[in-house]
């Protein structure tokens, strides 16, 4: 297998997305997400050949939850992206999962692998040299400016100024200066005022027009759907207070935090990157361009539009970009973000088709009635706008990391049972109950155990590692 096609399952519009968010908002998070997107691919794609996993019910029920927790992450962004031009969410999302089976399903899919990752990275790449041209700024030039700001505030041109725009998920705004919000559309807001160290909550109902004065301290909470209008040169509720704060996120990242970020990314991508063989001297280059575009991305987004986040959705990050900066009459903002969607597109179909090839190699014959199952729960819980893609996505590395790649390195390349129970299936089922045990516990354990509760895989990886090595040793 060509490296390119190996590759094709890492990437995908939810891990794009979420990195040009995180960099774009200044999250703690950001250096070390940049870290691991180009990096731990490339692990994977080193990891030494062996036999094929054993087939068993247990193996491909994991496989297909942890392919149906990516897809479902992968589809949120295209319905986003949708949501915030004016469309459906079902519409984007059942449309996205029809064309990927479509594709996944034809003889010899997995040839077309490659081009579609190539072709999906080449549109982002295209557009961010479009809009560096355009701007006449490169992207260390702007990180300097960014970074130089003392605060970040909204632009005469941002849509949130001129005609207002739509939060894709119901959202908490914290003011740090008195604003006046103007409703676009009607709708209920819920403002949290500090009024003498008391805490007064008042809910509005404001029809288009009608706005609502906020004072320094004020949260408003806005439903998904809600349209609102805000005043250009004010501060932007939730961004970075300056410039170098955005630009100071390494010095805050949490340690614990960073390390199961690494563990998540890293466990993640053995699982579903397949060794990449001989053929690996073209992965580096594109792994280093996919996250130095990224990068990229959202350090334009933060000097253009440092509102990106507002919404609710990284896919904001990713349109913001065009909107905010229109290069000529000949090429629109509407153009290149025509260009932004087929290329999310192309990704999705290309991890699409890398994680049928998973599913393939977990069930056999089994494929052609779970694959499109899994890719109809995908596509149907990506059309209700209520978890952040972000989640399902690292919900899916997480327990690929916990149930397959802990379990996979664990048992090496025999083929050891115990009372007619593969070992490596026996570790799965042992790392997959203690994530999911960790996850659903997560709100009760102690503040010790915490970072256990936010990253489960830093607790279930070891277990199931720890599980198939004693038994391996207890049979010899």
């Amino acid at each position: 297998m060509t490296a390119a096609r190996a590759l094709a399952a890492w990437p995908g519009p939810a891990l794009v997305a979420g990195i040009i968010a995180a960099v774009a908002a200044g999250a703690p998070a950001a250096p070390v997400l940049v870290l691991a997107f180009a990096v731990t691919p490339l692990l994977a794609l080193l990891q030494p050949w062996r036999a094929a996993a054993p087939s068993h019910p247990a193996t491909l029920l994991i496989t297909a939850g942890v392919a149906a927790l990516l897809l479902w992450a992968h589809l949120a962004v295209l319905a986003d992206a949708a949501a915030l031009l004016g469309a459906r969410r079902w519409q984007a999302s059942v449309l996205a999962a029809a064309l990927a089976l479509l594709v996944t399903l034809r003889p010899r899919a997995g040839r077309r692998r490659g081009g579609m990752l190539a072709a999906g990275g080449a549109a982002l790449l295209l557009v961010l040299v479009v809009v560096g041209v355009a701007g006449e700024v490169a992207p260390w030039t702007a990180w300097s400016q960014a970074a130089a700001r003392p605060a970040l505030v909204f632009s005469g041109r941002s849509g949130w100024v001129t005609e207002g725009e739509r939060f894709v998920r119901g959202t908490t705004l914290a003011f740090d200066e008195a604003h006046r919000v103007v409703a676009v559309a009607p709708g209920t807001f819920r403002v949290v005022e500090q009024d003498g160290g008391r805490r007064v909550v008042r809910d509005w109902r404001l029809a288009a027009g009608d706005a609502i004065s906020l004072r320094p301290g004020d949260t408003l909470t806005a439903a998904a759907g809600s349209r609102l209008r805000f005043e250009p040169g004010k501060r932007v509720p939730g961004a970075a207070p300056s410039g170098a704060a955005w630009a100071d996120a390494a010095a805050r990242a949490p340690s614990a935090r960073a390390l199961g970020l690494l563990a998540t990314f890293a466990l993640g991508a053995c699982a579903v990157v397949p060794p990449g063989g001989r053929r690996v001297g073209v992965a580096p280059a594109v792994a280093l361009a996919l996250s130095l575009g990224a990068t990229s991305w959202g350090v334009y987004a933060t000097l253009a539009a440092p509102e990106a986040g507002l919404a609710g959705s990284p896919a904001e990050a990713l349109l913001s970009l065009p909107r905010a900066v229109a290069p000529s009459r000949a090429l629109p903002a509407g153009a290149l973000a025509a260009v932004v969607l087929l290329g999310l597109l192309a990704l999705f179909v290309a991890a699409a088709d890398a994680l049928r090839e998973r599913i393939s190699g977990a069930g056999g014959a089994r494929l052609p009635i779970i694959w499109p199952a899994v890719m109809a729960a995908a596509a149907l819980t990506a059309a209700v706008a209520v978890v952040d893609p972000w989640t399902p996505l690292t919900a899916g590395l997480g327990l690929a990391g916990a149930a397959i790649a802990a379990p996979r390195l664990a048992a090496g390349n025999g083929a050891r049972r115990v009372l007619g129970w593969p070992l490596e299936v026996i570790g799965a089922l042992f790392g997959a109950a203690v994530y999911a045990g960790l996850t659903l516990l997560s709100a009760l354990l102690p503040a010790a155990l915490a970072p256990l509760g936010a990253t489960p895989v830093l607790a279930a990886a070891p277990a199931a590692w720890t599980v198939v090595r004693l038994l391996r040793t207890t049979r010899r």
